[in-house]
Order: structure tokens, then sequence, then C-alpha cells
């Protein structure tokens, strides 16, 4: 298991287990007919299925690394990324309460969006975590964090919980949250889906460690125009339907069927 999620995200560690399992490759033949940059796709992505964080000026922050011997410089297949309402040194015009004269503070900078994200040189998607208030990370994390503290429950006694908490789609909703997914809208990055696999993850029948896990699991194939195709895993929380993961499964291509 790889160890990509810190400390101060453990809660999403359940998320990280289905998604972080499998190692980049980077010797795979581009799969799409045009090759697209790893930021490129990120922005392709958080327009399918996060296009409120658009069209209101907020700023996108992005960290990575690499040895100082990779050549060349400025490719990058992976990087962190933060979405906030403001970029560094912005400064505001400062302004007063007009009865009490005291300087009002300026508005929270605040974050909505954040995670990681990989693709392999030919631009094929290896993994992407998100997290955050748009993904409704605070909200996922209190409902686990409530099933865990009662072990003696059933997994229809913790799915009551996660709908009285506001959740629109449980076990019950399988029809509703495929019809809100959309996974049509990746069609550009990661090919021509075909769903496989539709599961909601409850809890685990041993309520041992962290067993519970509330979310969605979709696993897909995608085809490409070239005939190749490649398995992948996207993760969705029940609040709104919001997508939290995706990893790829399998590390080759496949010949198209006959």
């Amino acid at each position: 298991m790889l160890e990509l999620i810190n400390s101060k995200r453990m809660s999403i560690s359940i998320l990280a287990g289905f998604l972080l399992f499998i190692a980049p490759a980077f010797d795979q033949e581009p799969l799409a007919a045009e090759r697209k940059s790893a930021f490129t796709i990120l922005h392709e992505v958080l327009q399918a299925f996060y296009p409120e964080i658009f069209g209101k000026d907020w700023y996108v922050a992005f960290s990575t690394g690499q040895g100082v011997d990779h050549d060349p410089w400025g490719e990058t297949g992976g990087f962190q990324f933060k979405v906030s309402r403001f970029g560094p040194g912005v400064s505001w015009n400062p302004t007063s309460d007009s009865k009490t004269g005291r300087m009002i503070p300026p508005p929270e900078n605040s974050t909505f969006l954040e995670g990681s994200f990989w693709a392999d040189k030919s631009g094929r998607v290896i993994r992407l975590i998100l997290e955050g208030d748009l993904a409704h990370s605070k909200q996922n994390k209190v409902i686990r964090e409530l099933a865990q503290s009662h072990p003696e429950w059933s997994e229809d006694e913790a799915v009551r919980a996660l709908k009285e908490a506001g959740a629109r789609y449980g076990p019950s909703e399988k029809e509703q949250f495929l019809q809100a997914i959309h996974l049509e809208k990746l069609t550009s990055v990661l090919g021509d889906l075909k769903i496989r696999l539709v599961e909601f993850q409850g809890l685990s029948p041993d309520h041992v460690g962290s067993f519970a896990s509330l979310f969605w699991v979709v696993q897909a194939e995608g085809r490409f125009p070239d005939g190749s195709h490649c398995a992948y895993g996207f993760s969705f929380e029940p609040f709104d339907g919001k997508l939290m993961g995706v990893s790829l499964i399998t590390d080759k291509t496949f010949p198209s069927e006959k």
C-alpha cells in the first residue's frame, strides 16, 4: 500500500486504500490520438465534475517536484493542487465599519477543493484524489466516525444515519446515483467508458479496524479510438455524488475485442 496521504488527511484513508494500490507505469505508448499534459487532463476532469469552481476568479496553486537530473525540466506527470478564493499576495482595499470606524477584516481565503493527480508520459490517468468542502469531506468524515463509534450498528443502521445526515445517494438510490455521475464527461481523457461494476461500500462484516466506508465504487473500462482499453476505478461520495477519486486498475493495455 502506497503511503501517499499524510496525517492531516487521514479522513480519506479508506478511499486512499481503494485508489492507491497501483504503481505508476511510464513506458506505455500513447493511448489517445492527442497527447495531453497532466494539467490539461486535470482541467478537463474538474470542468466535468466540479464546474462550480470556474467563473469565480478563484485561484489554483500547484506543488510538484522531480529529480534534478530529470530531463527535460518543465514536464511533470504528478502534482498536488489546491483551489482557493485568493492567490498569494492579493491585497484588499481597507474598509471600515461606517458606525464604529473599526477596520473590517478581509474575507477568509477559503480552500474549496484540493488533491493530488498523476498521469504517465502518454497522458494516461494513473490516479486522482479529491477532497475539500466541495467534495463534502467533512460530512463524509463525520458520518464515518459516527459509524465507527457504533460497532454494534448493522449496515442498515449506518445507512439510516447517513441518510439522516443529508446524503442523497445511499444503497437504495443506485439508479439515481448512476444518472447523476455522468461518466461520459470523461470520454476525452479516459476513453469511451463502459461501466462494469457499481457498488455501495458500507460496513465490513467483521467491524474491525476502519470498517466504515460509506461511499460508492464504480469500475469501468475505457476504450480509445486506436482499439486499446484500460480499466479504471472511481469513488464517489454519497451526499451529492461528487467524484472523490480515479485510479488505474490495470497497468497495461489490451487488444481490442473481435
